[in-house]
């Protein structure tokens, strides 16, 4: 349901970060725009901690529900008496446990964020080789 909406809010901040230090590149080799440097690095930082946040939510959702598949069976082997109704609520979870995927290309995890850093760094080096030319 929110897979096209994960993926353009991961995507808008992946550009965004790329283009706020293609301004730092540019700026920094004139000393007196100190300020644009220290504006576009603040931009980054707000830019990315909001997408750090959805990225950690979603993990959080996920971890949460596992809990829940393990409570139950914690809860199944308690039980004495009617175990089905408890097998068929275990059996109904694990079925329906979330998944968080950006429009089905990829799984949203805490392992997105470094996919996202390494994505922004190998294209901070491509700038940088454009930059020098």
């Amino acid at each position: 349901m929110f897979g096209w909406t994960l993926f353009l809010i991961i995507a808008l901040t992946t550009v965004h970060i790329l283009n706020y230090i293609d301004h730092i590149i540019y700026y920094s080799e004139e000393t007196s725009h100190v300020l644009v440097i220290f504006f576009c690095a603040a931009i980054i930082t707000w830019v990315f901690l909001g997408a750090l946040v959805l990225i950690l939510l979603c993990s959080f959702v996920e971890q949460e529900a596992e809990e829940i598949v393990s409570l139950s069976y914690d809860i199944r082997l308690s039980l004495t008496g009617n175990v089905y109704k408890m097998q068929e609520f275990t059996n109904f979870v694990i079925k329906n446990l979330p998944k968080f995927t950006a429009a089905n290309f990829f799984h949203i995890g805490r392992s997105t964020i470094l996919n996202m850093l390494g994505t922004v760094s190998t294209f901070i080096i491509i700038l940088i080789q454009f930059r020098k030319h």
